[in-house]
């Protein structure tokens, strides 16, 4: 039974931080919850975690590092589940916790169980139902992706820049798979278009969009094999036919190819000679560098990835996995719980 001092407590704190965040959010995309369903994330977490920090800060710092978000982004991902219909039908809220905690911690399916088993769970949950009902929600925020990264939403507080948006590739490790080796059928081969030059091993690479005047993940494609796949070949295949016109992206000197009539970047000519141009181009890229940090705040995507099944279903497992960190950050931005450095008034 949920503790009557405990559950009053929380729904206090909750309602006053829902008060606080509505007046500091920089968007108003998302609508606020209900203290109710932010409290109840609370008290199941606080079981969960078995805490014995009272004090409220003391708990949402435990709930970040536990499950990669407080309890107002928590419940807010299973409100936007509900409202278009992606929960499976006998889903719980402790589900999206277990599915949470795998991601911020990608931690043995073996070893999880006793991690997770909450106040009201008769037994410890076998490996077998932790597998499932996490791929389950996971696939279920992956599904998010229309709902939350969209493209329009780089001209958020637009100057009138010729750059909205930065673009980046990241490499997020995987598992080496092997395949058959050409010279000699028989034997197999390292799949070489998984190889990373950032990693010196196997990778999956994804071209993540975000925006240089507001607090927004606007674009996000992948997974692609970096060994076949390099940042400006991904860049033209899809994102450089979204531009307008008359604008252009900001990016590396990987992207030096495209600029300067579609991308600016720091080797460009445009830059050359002039510290002020540079300077500016040093600023954008740290902040894309930052965004790409903060995805991978997920332990999923430190950590090598290890899964079962095929070759194509290890990839897209993967893909689930990395949209889903990224949607749960965006969804967090987007409610005034983490918030970037700005460029400046001087950007341009």
């Amino acid at each position: 039974m949920v503790d009557r001092d405990d559950a009053v407590d929380s729904l206090t704190h909750q309602m006053a931080d829902l008060i606080v965040k509505e007046t500091t959010r920089s968007s108003k995309r998302l609508s606020m919850l209900t203290p109710e369903l932010t409290s109840e994330f609370d008290l199941l977490a606080i079981y969960m975690m078995k805490c014995e920090r009272k004090t409220y800060e003391g708990r949402n710092i435990m709930m970040v590092a536990w499950f990669g978000a407080p309890p107002i982004v928590i419940a807010k991902i299973w409100e936007l589940l509900v409202m278009h219909e992606l929960l499976d039908p006998k889903a719980k809220k402790k589900h999206l916790l277990w599915a949470l905690y795998f991601l911020k911690e990608y931690p043995n399916m073996s070893c999880m169980g006793k991690a997770v088993v909450g106040k009201r769970d008769t037994r410890i949950p076998v490996e077998k139902t932790l597998h499932l009902w996490v791929w389950i929600m996971i696939e279920a925020i992956a599904d998010l992706k229309d709902v939350v990264i969209n493209w329009e939403n780089r001209r958020t507080n637009d100057r009138g820049n010729d750059a909205m948006a930065g673009v980046d590739g990241i490499d997020i490790k995987f598992q080496q798979i092997l395949v058959v080796n050409p010279k000699i059928p028989y034997k197999m081969m390292i799949n070489k278009a998984l190889n990373s030059h950032k990693f010196h091993g196997p990778a999956l690479r994804y071209e993540v969009g975000t925006s240089l005047l507001s607090d927004d993940y606007v674009w996000l494609t992948g997974p692609w094999l970096p060994g076949d796949w390099n940042d400006i070949t991904i860049f033209r295949q899809f994102l450089i036919h979204e531009l307008d016109d008359d604008e252009r992206i900001e990016a590396d000197d990987g992207y030096i190819g495209e600029a300067p009539d579609k991308v600016i970047c720091p080797g460009s000519a445009e830059n050359i000679g002039n510290a002020e141009r540079c300077a500016m181009r040093a600023r954008a890229q740290g902040r894309i560098e930052v965004f790409n940090r903060h995805i991978k705040f997920f332990g999923c995507l430190r950590k090598p990835f290890i899964s079962t099944g095929t070759s194509a279903q290890k990839v897209e497992k993967h893909g689930f996995m990395t949209y889903s960190c990224v949607i749960i950050k965006q969804i967090a931005m987007d409610l005034g719980v983490n918030s970037m450095y700005k460029l400046g008034d001087d950007y341009k």
